[in-house]
């Protein structure tokens, strides 16, 4: 018996994986590419958008946890949150969280959603990117999709296709439109709060690879050169 004390309900703490967050920042994406598979496992004409880094054991360790997340929620892959939000200002950024329904489903049994009140401590990624032309191209080539698969490479490699997860909840948000009350609204707007703190400009600004073809070679998909 908790005892509840004037009907208020017993307020417990759940804290999600924060870890990815530090395996994402350590493998330094740098760009995203885009196209669509012929096959992928049951699936055919996947559309994919894949995260190109400059370590990607470090990404392979970020997707480990999707992986993990997706198995302890009974195979649910709602329970990874990929969204790209078009920026005003010609880019966009991608972010990536726990998604908190799912992650909340997993936590708590139904009697315990009805007895106590969670406070959910969660992390989240975000990337930017300074323009959006194979952004923009992969939403208009592939305007009916259900799913996409989320994968990695290096700036060397091929996709690691085989390490993806293939998602139907992903959100495509404008600036403009955003509810305020989202993670994806916090996130720009601290992301807005340290471009006003900071002075220092990088070196470089990480852009997309619209160059980057990918076609059959008749026993699965290769990058062209």
């Amino acid at each position: 018996m908790h005892g509840h004390d004037y009907g208020l309900k017993t307020k417990i703490m759940l804290m999600a994986d924060h870890a990815f967050v530090q395996r994402l920042a350590d493998a330094n994406c740098i760009a995203m590419g885009y196209g669509i598979l012929p096959k992928f496992k049951s699936e055919r004409n996947v559309p994919f958008a894949c995260l190109v880094c400059e370590k990607p054991q470090s990404m392979a360790e970020a997707f480990k946890h999707f992986h993990d997340w997706i198995k302890k929620s009974k195979g649910n892959s709602d329970a990874v949150q990929f969204s790209f939000i078009r920026l005003n200002d010609g880019g966009y950024k991608v972010c990536i969280y726990q998604n908190q329904d799912v992650f909340l489903d997993r936590a708590l049994s139904s009697w315990e959603k009805d007895d106590f009140e969670p406070l959910i401590m969660t992390a989240s990624y975000i990337k930017g990117f300074d323009s959006r032309g194979g952004y923009d191209a992969f939403l208009k080539g592939t305007p009916k999709f259900k799913t996409i698969l989320m994968c990695y490479s290096s700036k060397e490699d091929e996709p690691k296709f085989e390490d993806g997860i293939l998602l139907t909840n992903i959100k495509f948000l404008e600036e403009d439109l955003i509810n305020r009350n989202s993670i994806e609204s916090s996130l720009i707007r601290e992301g807005d709060k340290e471009k006003k703190v900071s002075k220092k400009r990088p070196s470089y600004s990480p852009k997309e690879i619209d160059d980057i073809k990918y076609t059959s070679n008749g026993t699965g998909y290769q990058r062209d050169r």
